[in-house]
């Protein structure tokens, strides 16, 4: 693929557009610079795997303080901050930035900083580049996360989203070679985690985003190339999950079958957006699975719980 999958998730995508300094524009890039050091001081580390709005939240210590909680997100490109608490922690403003956000009429206004230490369980993060903004358009009620990791936040590490057992681990090694039965790996050229899916006749490659909560959510133009049980149905604007709303969504239901790898869907419910590039699978399909992520190496590995015992 030569353009990169994006998530409509309501999180920033962190696809940075522009800086208005030197030392901002030194990191804003698609895929920002990885971490000085990244530090295990066991084998493996397991942490309780809390669930806010349907997406995985973790405790974390920044810079010695905390404990914080941060969302894990595939569908982002960077570490983000909320302003809120880059104010507490008192963390460096490096310039600013704009952020792409899909499904936005605009994009948003962030800030380029770095954080001196991320702690997660006995995983130790040095140097890690982020950009705080405004989250409080992406979630609401009490005791919001704080911030968004994502899977390049630990390169090196092995992590691991174990949703039936409610848990994450990060573990040193790699994942063995692709089998495209449940191990895949995703473009040199993608900032974000993908998989090859098949829908019926139609393959394609969709990235990972547990920060959706649907399932399968497709560009528009795909309606028209599906066997559909009817016609797509236009979703109101409140139930469409894509941040600020300004996206036109339809629902339909596929005729037919949906495989990720050896894993098979009947009949899945698909999404349709206007303004989206690529496709996404998020929580709705992806918690029904343990997702192992290799950055590193740029691969997936997909398991049932019954088949990791």
């Amino acid at each position: 693929m030569n353009e990169h999958p994006v998530c409509i998730g309501g999180v920033l995508a962190l696809i940075l557009l522009q800086a208005s300094t030197a030392s901002a524009q030194q990191v804003v890039r698609r895929a920002p610079p990885p971490p000085a050091r990244v530090e295990l001081r066991v084998p493996k580390t397991v942490v309780p795997m809390e669930l806010f709005g349907g997406r995985p939240v973790v405790s974390v210590r920044v810079n010695g303080k905390g404990p914080f909680q941060f969302a894990l997100d595939t569908g982002v490109t960077g570490t983000v901050v909320s302003k809120e608490l880059a104010r507490e922690l008192g963390l460096p403003d490096m310039g600013q930035a704009v952020a792409g956000r899909p499904g936005a009429a605009a994009p948003a206004r962030v800030t380029v900083t770095r954080i001196d230490k991320i702690e997660l369980g006995e995983a130790e993060i040095s140097g890690l580049f982020a950009v705080s903004g405004d989250v409080s358009t992406v979630w609401t009620g009490n005791h919001l996360p704080q911030g968004v990791l994502n899977a390049a936040s630990f390169p090196g590490l092995l992590v691991t989203l174990d949703y039936p057992a409610k848990r994450i681990e990060l573990w040193r090694g790699e994942l063995p070679a692709v089998d495209g039965r449940t191990i895949f790996e995703w473009d040199a050229e993608g900032t974000l985690p993908s998989t090859p899916l098949a829908l019926n006749d139609l393959k394609l490659e969709v990235a990972l985003n547990l920060g959706l909560a649907s399932g399968i959510d497709l560009p528009e133009r795909y309606a028209d190339l599906l066997r559909l049980t009817s016609e797509p149905v236009a979703v109101p604007r409140t139930q469409t999950n894509t941040g600020d709303g300004e996206s036109e969504i339809t629902v339909a239901t596929l005729n037919g079958v949906a495989k990720l790898g050896q894993f098979t869907m009947n009949h899945p419910q698909i999404r349709f957006i206007d303004d989206m590039a690529f496709g996404n699978i998020g929580r709705e399909i992806l918690q029904r699975f343990v997702v192992t992520l290799d950055s590193k190496d740029r691969r997936i590995r997909l398991e049932s719980r019954a088949g990791r015992e």
